[in-house]
């Protein structure tokens, strides 16, 4: 079996704090990876930076950092040479008090040898990482509501307008048999009653009726939204 490129099986890596071209964060991405998850390494020989430079992609396929400058130029050269590897994520670092950006390392094993064991998240590391993604996702949830709220009453506005629609058809063709067969005049009185109901409808769809009931709509809502949640759970 060849010669390993290096002695060292883990290595550090840097630029976790920056943004990816792409929009992607990588300290989101840092915040959902797992240690001992598989990692991908990309050779950016083009790299007008460092022609020496790894790029490191986690098991989503989103960058989190380059090997460090150090060690990349050795790994590199075994890579370019056609020396096959497999990498992980070995630990991350931080995403604490005091320290609330994330670093990582990442361990290589080559040429089929045995992976080197990873490092499991502490306690710490446990807990701040529940409060941040509890935090967040009740912030999702919180838009979500807003916006299935919004569609809630887009599609009662477009209700109320298509009973609207019907109630004032169906006046105007009574209205209209009553003109056209020339019926008993004591209809007028019925008559002026359905119109003054037909008015109170259309209040009531468009006008300052249509808050009639939105705070029940909105706590039956919730309560729905909740209820998916803790199945999803």
């Amino acid at each position: 079996m060849n010669a390993l490129p290096t002695r060292k099986k883990v290595f550090d890596l840097e630029g976790e704090a920056q943004q990816n071209p792409d929009g992607h964060n990588r300290q989101e991405e840092l915040l959902i990876a797992e240690p001992g998850e598989p990692v991908r390494l990309k050779r950016e020989p083009d790299n007008h930076a460092d022609p020496n430079a790894i790029l490191v992609l986690s098991a989503r396929g989103v960058p989190i950092g380059y090997v460090n400058r150090t060690d990349a130029p050795a790994i590199a050269s075994a890579m370019d040479g056609g020396r096959t590897c497999r990498a992980k994520l070995h630990c991350v670092r931080g995403g604490i008090a005091g320290y609330p950006n994330y670093g990582a390392r990442i361990s290589i094993a080559w040429d089929g040898r045995p992976e080197h064991p990873h490092l499991p998240l502490d306690e710490e590391q446990l807990r701040a990482r529940r409060q941040k993604t509890g935090s967040r996702t009740a912030g999702s949830l919180g838009r979500r509501e807003q916006v299935t709220s919004k569609a809630l009453r887009s599609v009662r506005r477009i209700e109320a307008g298509r009973g609207l629609a019907a109630h004032i058809l169906v006046f105007s063709a009574a209205a209209l048999a009553i003109y056209a067969f020339q019926l008993d005049h004591e209809l007028f009185l019925p008559m002026l009653g359905w119109l003054f109901g037909l008015l109170l409808h259309a209040l009531i769809a468009f006008g300052p009726g249509q808050w009639i009931g939105r705070r029940w709509e909105d706590r039956k809502l919730r309560g729905a939204l909740g209820k998916l949640q803790d199945l999803r759970r």
